[in-house]
């Protein structure tokens, strides 16, 4: 259904999300790919974890649609190039998603053979939250040491899974949350620009930004 070819083809923040959702939407209708999605099976890992992060951040940072963006499959330390409308490079970016890999293999696994997962359960969902924010936190240290001062306008982009963890009726996660994002914004990035997307809601987060 993807190739590498039409995931690296340079488009418009419209085309690409255009693009993206077609793509989701045939995911959805068709069970064979819907198992291999869930399994991130072939170039499902790059669609998935680089291509639809970046759809939703160049849809929110280039509104007026007056760039082009390409992803780069590969590990030469950023995964998509910002093109201005002369087509010269102004910004690279990097993406990062920290996930619990093994448990989310364990329920597509699960899924894909009886349908439905085997849920969490937890006294306190806020142990849950926490241990959540302290995976990706871990994440963003690690990022925060690599220098990208050799590329152009460099972005950041850190993805964090609030869905089910967080309550955000609840005053004492809406608390954790903020400190969360204080502990980032504290952190001493050598790149030009960082942002927070939670998922799935799509919120992108100025971290820091220059």
């Amino acid at each position: 259904m993807i190739n590498k070819d039409e995931l690296e083809k340079r488009r418009t923040p419209a085309k690409l999300h255009e693009y993206v959702s077609t793509v989701l939407d045939k995911i959805k209708s068709e069970p064979i790919e819907t198992k291999r999605a869930r399994l991130k099976e072939g170039l499902y890992k790059e669609f998935i974890e680089e291509l639809y992060p970046l759809d939703i951040f160049t849809s929110w940072k280039y509104p007026l649609d007056d760039v082009e963006v390409r992803l780069v499959i590969g590990s030469q330390g950023y995964d998509a190039i910002i093109y201005d409308s002369n087509g010269d490079e102004i910004s690279h970016v990097e993406i990062t998603w920290p996930i619990d890999g093994q448990r989310q293999n364990q329920q597509a696994h699960l899924l894909n053979d009886r349908g439905y997962g085997d849920g969490v359960i937890c006294d306190d969902p806020l142990v849950s939250a926490i241990e959540v924010m302290n995976r990706v936190y871990g994440a963003a240290v690690k990022k925060s040491v690599k220098n990208y001062s050799g590329l152009s306008g460099a972005s950041l982009v850190i993805l964090i899974d609030v869905y089910p963890h967080f309550y955000f009726d609840d005053p004492e996660h809406q608390r954790e949350l903020n400190c969360f994002i204080g502990r980032l914004k504290s952190l001493n990035y050598q790149v030009e620009n960082v942002y927070l997307v939670l998922m799935p809601f799509k919120k992108v987060i100025s971290i820091v930004e220059n």
